[in-house]
């Protein structure tokens, strides 16, 4: 009898293990902020919507425009069709984790991801 609690003990403790293991890597991507290269249409959806939040400007609670930036550089910089992109990708990301940034920056370090998606980031698609 002791026997079989042990090694139904190991078992439970197994299955904790893999599904610790597995919820990591499921979840582990989403909290960095990294994952698989992106698309044309994903870059262009968080150009967008980054555009859109420079015109809002940041509002009362948080630096959405800073998050809005970051998020859209992270995911040029994953689009593996166009290095100029992946380019303009970083100097977002560096730029939406400073503590200052003018529309002016933003619109410079996005030249090849405005050509990508046919537009200057505060003129949307």
């Amino acid at each position: 009898m002791t026997e079989g609690r042990r090694g139904k003990s190991r078992m439970v403790t197994g299955r904790k293990f893999l599904a610790t293991v597995g919820t990591l890597v499921c979840v582990a991507p989403l909290l960095v902020g990294c994952g698989g290269p992106t698309t044309k249409a994903e870059v262009c959806k968080d150009f967008d919507d980054m555009g859109q939040q420079l015109l809002q400007g940041n509002g009362v609670i948080g630096n959405p425009v800073f998050t809005a930036v970051k998020k859209a550089g992270d995911t040029a910089s994953r689009y593996e069709d166009d290095a100029g992109v992946q380019s303009d990708g970083e100097a977002l990301k560096a730029i939406g984790k400073s503590d200052s940034l003018s529309g002016n920056d933003v619109l410079n370090s996005s030249m090849n991801i405005a050509n990508l998606c046919g537009h200057p980031a505060i003129f949307g698609g």
